[in-house]
Formats: C-alpha cells, sequence, structure tokens
C-alpha cells in the first residue's frame, strides 16, 4: 500500500514509448496522478541504448 501511494505521489513518469504514438493518452496518463505529474517518454532512448551495445558488441568482434 505505500509502494502505491508513493508511486500515485510521484512527480514524474517514465513511459516505455514514443511521445508521437502516445499523443492522446499522455495527457489521461498525466492526470492519473493528482499532482500534476510530467510523463516522460523515452522510446528514443530505448532505442538509443539498444544501438549503442550493439556497437560496442561489433567492436570486440575480431577482423580476419
Amino acid at each position: 500500500m505505500e509502494a502505491e501511494r508513493a508511486d500515485l505521489e510521484s512527480w514524474e513518469v517514465v513511459v516505455n514509448s514514443f511521445e508521437e504514438v502516445e499523443t492522446e493518452d499522455i495527457p489521461a496518463l498525466e492526470s492519473f496522478y493528482g499532482n500534476g505529474a510530467k510523463a516522460w517518454c523515452d522510446g528514443v532512448v530505448g532505442r538509443f541504448c539498444s544501438v549503442m551495445k550493439l556497437k560496442k558488441r561489433k567492436k570486440k568482434v575480431p577482423e580476419n
């Protein structure tokens, strides 16, 4: 119950999606939190991190 209350009192929430995809749903999500919380969409960040991990793996492969 304490975790639920802490979640509802959060000032920010991270959404694993793109803002362009969730345009209509973001205001509804933000209104769920009673203190004017801001929803941050990190779809691009998630994709960027995946690309960077892939580049690191490719560098570790020895060239012939």
